[in-house]
């Protein structure tokens, strides 16, 4: 981030546990959440990655 003079102001290091973890965490919970759905229904899995 820069101030007013252009002078970084805040320095943050790439390779943070967050940037892995959260993301992760995210696309975990959002499979837990959908997956008994879709197992329920497979066959529109199979029509959704069917080619047109």
């Amino acid at each position: 981030m820069l101030d007013m003079d252009d002078a970084i102001t805040r320095y943050r290091a790439a390779s943070q546990a967050n940037d892995i973890v959260r993301p992760w965490l995210a696309l975990t919970l959002f499979a837990l959440v959908l997956g008994p759905k879709v197992a329920r229904r497979p066959a529109a899995v199979w029509r959704a990655l069917k080619p047109a």
